[in-house]
């Protein structure tokens, strides 16, 4: 996982429809869109030990987030 790639789940949160985002208040909308942001606006700030932890710890949760919303829309 790199930082760019974490920036296109950033926006593609950002893609997302208001209701749904509140619909699932249990996804860390918020978060996810600011950490784009700060890769995006300040690469050269980004704490890459965080990176490290989000796409440890934090994506595989996210993942099974999307995938049960994905799979409650069809």
């Amino acid at each position: 996982m790199t930082v760019k790639q974490i920036e296109i789940i950033g926006e593609a949160c950002n893609a997302l429809t208001d209701k749904l985002k509140a619909e699932h208040p249990e996804v860390p909308w918020s978060p996810i869109r600011g950490f784009r942001n700060i890769s995006v606006h300040e690469y050269f700030g980004v704490n890459f030990h965080l990176v490290w932890e989000i796409a440890k710890y934090d994506l595989p949760n996210l993942e099974e987030q999307i995938k049960s919303i994905v799979s409650s829309l069809d």
